[in-house]
C-alpha cells in the first residue's frame, strides 16, 4: 500500500510522458508493472515494448467492456424495451 501511495504521489507531482504524450497514474502503474514483469522474467527491458503491451491490454479490456455493455443493451431492446 505504501508503494502504491508513493507511485500515485510521483504521478501527481511529476506527470510522465511516453512518446511525448502525457500518461495518467493508471497507465504509469501499468507500464511499471510490465517493466517489473520483464525484470522478474529475466527479459530485456524495453519501455517501448512495455508501453505497447499496456496499450494493447487496455484496448482489449475496453473492447470487452463495450462488447458486454452493447450485448446487454441489445438484449434489453430485443425484449421490447424502448430506446432511451
Amino acid at each position: 500500500e505504501a508503494l502504491r501511495a508513493q507511485i500515485v504521489a510521483a504521478c501527481h507531482a511529476s506527470p510522465k510522458t511516453v512518446g511525448g504524450e502525457p500518461i495518467g497514474c493508471r497507465s504509469f502503474a501499468a507500464l511499471l508493472r510490465q517493466l517489473v514483469e520483464a525484470l522478474n522474467g529475466s527479459r530485456s527491458l524495453s519501455v517501448r515494448g512495455a508501453w505497447e503491451a499496456v496499450q494493447h491490454s487496455t484496448c482489449g479490456q475496453l473492447a470487452d467492456h463495450l462488447r458486454a455493455e452493447s450485448t446487454q443493451e441489445l438484449r434489453a431492446l430485443a425484449t421490447g424495451r424502448p430506446l432511451p
